[in-house]
């Protein structure tokens, strides 16, 4: 009887433990670009590799992107922007931390496109601004997806806009987030397996910061099962 016993509750814990993973969802390959247009030039980059975590049961979010990873036309634009605009080797991460409001009205069972607000702080450039932005989860046969558009001002992270070029670049810069999550679970492979509760983060935190793919966030996880009490966020700037 015992044996019985002892079976049972390590079948309920492993079914516990399916369940609590099946709540957490992440993506390597995020899509995020930015447009600016005025009358004088048009000028948009496009970033492939942005890092995202979802908690579906709180909400919580977090993206991050390398800065020296958005693609321009013009190699020219793609210098002056990472040199001389983001100072991407003083500040690498982009960085979103935030929560999705009323995260109970999606369904993450039932197929469908659900609207969502999400608020948080977005990090650019070593300056952190709240923003909210409307967005969609989209949730088709189990997996599920997200997108997002909404302006930004580059003054008001503060980014220096030299005024011989000053009318080339918008004052509001449209920003179009895509991110396709995976499950994530502890059976993963050995790149998204680790000791603890963090298994994605700790194998994002050895990636090199000068490599253009992939690092850390746009939306941390505060207080979610990733991390516990004293954890630092490796998505943390620094």
């Amino acid at each position: 009887m015992k044996r019985v016993i002892v079976v049972l509750s390590l079948a309920f814990a492993l079914l516990g433990a399916n369940q609590a993973s099946a709540q957490k969802f992440f993506t390597r390959e995020g899509k995020i670009s930015f447009f600016s247009e005025t009358p004088v030039e048009n000028i948009e980059a496009h970033n492939q590799k942005a890092t995202s975590v979802l908690e579906t049961s709180t909400g919580q979010m977090e993206f991050a992107v390398l800065v020296k990873g958005f693609q321009f036309e013009k190699a020219l634009m793609q210098e002056h922007f990472n040199e001389n605009y983001l100072e991407s080797t003083k500040f690498p991460k982009a960085i979103f931390k935030g929560t999705i409001q009323e995260i109970a009205k999606v369904d993450f069972e039932k197929d469908g496109t659900y609207p969502v607000v999400v608020k948080g702080d977005m990090t650019i450039h070593g300056v952190t601004k709240p923003v909210t932005a409307n967005g969609q989860i989209t949730v088709k046969n189990g997996a599920i997806s997200a997108n997002s558009t909404f302006n930004l001002a580059p003054e008001d992270f503060d980014i220096k806009i030299p005024a011989v070029v000053r009318d080339n670049i918008a004052k509001s810069v449209k920003v179009v987030v895509k991110a396709d999550f995976q499950p994530y679970t502890s059976s993963g492979s050995s790149k998204d397996r680790a000791v603890g509760d963090r298994p994605i983060f700790l194998f994002l935190k050895t990636l090199p910061h000068e490599k253009p793919y992939t690092i850390a966030p746009v939306f941390a996880l505060a207080n979610c099962p990733f991390s516990g009490p004293g954890r630092r966020s490796p998505f943390a700037p620094g």
